[in-house]
């Protein structure tokens, strides 16, 4: 659904809800290159700092990496997300000051042997959104792309190199079951508002996803103890 030629998520029903969007080649390089220093502290057996190296529970290879430190944190919001064109959506977004990016991540995987359907986001009122940005080019690849619910019927996005797809609260989601050829890489970020009162359900979603976490006043914080202090101040 659009509103005057723009995606308004909030007026989206479950399952029907993305947006594709550009992403220009400079930032794709700036994405591998930061890559490359991922590469360096997995090879040198350095699992938690700066980045946080999490395998899938399920039948993949999937290694989930995400910025496990304030520095790598910023570097990574001010190379590569705040080049990112959200101007689709951000009228969608309710914020005090700026859309928040909660967390950078990697997403690397070769084998997906079974769908693993999930939902990214739920019960934010649309205020929090994950973007997954291709790193290599997979558009010969017919298996291994995103495959997603809707209306009951399981339908498949074509991930391309330059582009990128937004989703939201309800988005059932899943990995297509592929053995590729050539290890798929994505660039992903959470992000959304910065107002405190959408913070618990947000919260939420992502507080297991990684180690630390971008809160809503862009502090970088453990998520464990913000979880714990969230739910101690819902149950005083």
């Amino acid at each position: 659904m659009t509103e005057n030629g723009t995606q308004t998520f909030a007026q989206l029903t479950n399952n029907t809800l993305y947006l594709e969007i550009s992403v220009e080649a400079a930032l794709l390089k700036r994405a591998l290159h930061l890559y490359d220093e991922v590469k360096s502290y997995e090879t040198n057996g350095t699992l938690e700092y700066p980045f946080m190296f999490m395998r899938a529970n399920w039948n993949s290879d999937l290694m989930w990496i995400s910025t496990n430190s304030a520095e790598v944190f910023h570097k990574a919001k001010t190379e590569l997300f705040d080049s990112i064109d959200l101007s689709g959506i951000t009228s969608s977004i309710r914020v005090e000051n700026e859309v928040r990016c909660f967390n950078c991540f990697f997403l690397r995987r070769s084998i997906c042997h079974g769908y693993n359907w999930h939902k990214d986001f739920s019960f934010t009122n649309y205020q929090g959104f994950t973007v997954i940005i291709p790193l290599l080019a997979m558009e010969k690849e017919t298996r291994g792309h995103l495959a997603y619910r809707e209306e009951g019927k399981t339908k498949l996005y074509t991930y391309t190199l330059g582009r990128g797809i937004i989703f939201s609260d309800g988005f059932v989601h899943s990995p297509h079951p592929f053995v590729g050829v050539v290890p798929a890489l994505f660039l992903c970020f959470t992000f959304g508002s910065d107002k405190v009162e959408f913070w618990p359900a947000i919260l939420d979603c992502l507080h297991t996803q990684s180690q630390h976490i971008c809160r809503y006043d862009g502090e970088f914080v453990g998520c464990k103890a913000e979880y714990q202090r969230i739910h101690a101040q819902a149950n005083p």
